[in-house]
């Protein structure tokens, strides 16, 4: 499965998520995930537009920021308008116990005819 695949993978996955009848909060542990997924909500008074752009994974967007969990965030490759591959940087933590960790994901950035925005990433284990 290429990059591209498994983005797109990953965004049907949160969406049939989205779609669950039975709805869901909190955290869910997931059959071939190996751990779990969360899911946040919230109600901003902003339009939904402005909203993605604070959180929008895209260089030098405006997530660093306002969020003290992601120190850098870098687009290493464009792969398409709507797919990249990309390194997000965290701080160290827990009085520097926790070094600083680099993640790298494949993202994809998704908005559908409901007006539902979506970013869904799949990381890349070299």
């Amino acid at each position: 499965m290429d990059c591209v695949e498994r983005a797109e993978a990953a965004a049907e996955q949160l969406r049939l998520y989205q779609r669950d009848p039975e709805g869901w909060r909190g955290c869910r542990s997931t059959v071939g995930h190996g751990g779990s997924r969360y899911k946040g909500e919230g109600i901003l008074p902003a339009s939904p537009q402005n909203v993605w752009e604070c959180i929008k994974p895209v260089a030098g967007g405006l997530r660093t920021k306002w969020d003290q969990n992601v120190k850098d965030f870098e687009v290493i490759e464009a792969i398409s308008d709507t797919v990249s591959v990309c390194r997000t940087t965290t701080p160290s933590a827990c009085m520097r116990i926790i070094s600083p960790r680099e993640f790298v994901d494949v993202i994809v950035m998704k908005q559908y005819e409901d007006g539902t925005m979506q970013s869904a990433g799949k990381a890349l284990v070299f």
